[in-house]
């Protein structure tokens, strides 16, 4: 194996770590959403039997905290890999064995996108991921203080 193939290796291995913190995101905010209904289903039961349902609006904040920093944590990790994968390609383009512009090619796509899809293309995704679990944490503690 040449040099230039095991760049490629590594570019490929950090463009599937990056896929899959991608998913675990996915299946993080899949869990929190799945939990926090579970809880909110457990008030009905709290209110039947006359209980405080005060620590279940407590256990809700804390499933939320936890899945926007696990969502964080998550995206930090896959921007890094993506990082380190341009970095290796920069590596082969500036070695002279990439002869086509990637990053160019990928402009030029991303100009396109953007041209077509102007309002989705302003929204960052990350700040759904992260952002639907916080908002869950926040109402959680907010009704638990009240």
């Amino acid at each position: 194996m040449n040099e230039p193939e095991i760049v490629w290796a590594l570019v490929k291995d950090n463009f599937e770590h990056a896929r899959a913190h991608e998913t675990y995101r996915s299946n993080v905010t899949a869990l929190i959403v799945t939990l926090s209904g579970a809880l909110l289903g457990s008030l009905a039961f709290f209110a039947e039997n006359g209980n405080d349902a005060k620590y279940v609006f407590l256990a809700l904040g804390l499933i939320g905290t936890y899945g926007a920093l696990v969502n964080a944590k998550h995206y930090e990790r896959f921007r890094m890999h993506v990082h380190i994968a341009t970095n290796y390609i920069s590596l082969l383009k500036d070695s002279g064995t990439l002869t086509t512009d990637l990053n160019c090619k990928f402009s030029e796509l991303q100009r396109d996108r953007k041209w077509k899809h102007s309002y989705l293309a302003k929204i960052d995704l990350n700040w759904l991921w992260s952002g639907f679990p916080a908002l869950i944490g926040i109402a959680g503690f907010l009704r638990y203080l009240c």
